[in-house]
């Protein structure tokens, strides 16, 4: 390999094993576990040793380290490593959600006894775990994953903004009485999370509702321009139903976010609110920002027409 192509590589924070000391592997996976893996799958047993310790001593909690920790196998140390790695990369690839390919290598994972423990140990340590955790305990559907996987399910039933991540690995799950009764109340939240829709029912009163979703992207600028832009998701099918983030160029960017649930970032000391309120809340931001918001320079995704024109007919009502 070039000098060139190796320089290349680094920028995209794949090393060779042979280059990765403790440091390095600690700032790799801080950047993701996949380049943290693909750099450190072929370490000798020694500085596996140090690197697994340096992350449980500075990231125990994290459920990758978590899962890391289980795998490994001190009596293998370098098998037990490459595979559990190998985990790491497939939890993390980029195949699309219900391929084969995503499907073989969860399977894989559910279907290696060590692997299978480690996940379960997991999901169970961390209270948010990736979606793929989770796929590898229904794909495995035993008494032991169902046991991991419960108090992910219930904390979704009291939050059920967490009843996505739940019915997106349904697909993945065995075919037993546990599972089906739990993604049977997992639809039932869902269904109720769209009764109770404060999306839904904007729609309804605006008169621009259309089947059993509701969603709009709404991005626009502040005038003078340059100074501040202000983004907006509302999405019926969302478990935060409401997403609004405004960034200026005042002082290092200084940004507010929130959701329809809770405050994310206000360091511009705006407050949030809830979607019903959210068109006199755009009022007191322009006013506070001293800005005019750009309404003839709106992009938008989603809703168009006269559906469109009605709902920034609303969004815009209280500003000038």
């Amino acid at each position: 390999m070039s000098d060139e192509a190796k320089e290349r590589r680094r920028k995209q924070g794949l090393f060779p094993s042979r280059d990765v000391d403790v440091k390095t592997a600690l700032e790799l996976f801080g950047w993701n576990a996949y380049r943290f893996a693909r750099s450190t799958e072929a370490l000798p047993a020694a500085t596996i040793t140090r690197i697994l310790a340096a992350l449980v001593r500075t990231k125990k909690k994290d459920p990758s380290v978590l899962f890391l920790q289980a795998a490994f196998d001190p009596a293998a140390p370098e098998t037990s490593w490459r595979a559990a790695v190998g985990a790491l990369k497939n939890f993390e690839s980029d195949y699309a959600w219900g391929s084969a390919p995503k499907r073989q290598r969860l399977t894989a994972i559910a279907q290696d006894p060590r692997l299978l423990a480690a996940t379960q140990l997991a999901t169970v340590g961390a209270e948010r775990v990736r979606d793929e955790y989770l796929a590898v305990l229904v794909i495995d559907g035993s008494e032991t994953s169902l046991d991991a996987l419960l108090p992910h399910f219930s904390r979704a039933m009291k939050d059920p903004a967490r009843l996505d991540a739940l019915q997106k690995v349904a697909r993945f799950a065995r075919d037993t009485p546990a599972l089906g009764e739990m993604f049977s109340q997992v639809n039932a939240g869902l269904e109720g999370r769209k009764s109770a829709s404060a999306a839904l029912a904007l729609a309804g009163e605006l008169g621009i509702s259309s089947g059993d979703r509701f969603r709009v992207r709404i991005d626009v600028k502040g005038l003078p321009p340059g100074k501040t832009s202000c983004g907006i998701v509302i999405d019926s099918a969302a478990g935060d139903e409401l997403r609004v983030a405004v960034l200026t160029g005042f002082g290092a960017d200084a940004m507010t976010r929130f959701t329809g649930a809770k405050m994310l970032q206000d360091d511009l000391k705006l407050g949030r609110c809830e979607l019903a309120a959210l068109p006199a809340w755009l009022a007191r931001a322009a006013k506070k920002l001293r800005v005019r918001w750009d309404r003839g320079g709106v992009t938008t995704g989603h809703l168009r027409g006269k559906r469109l024109e009605v709902f920034l007919s609303w969004l815009f009502a209280k500003s000038s």
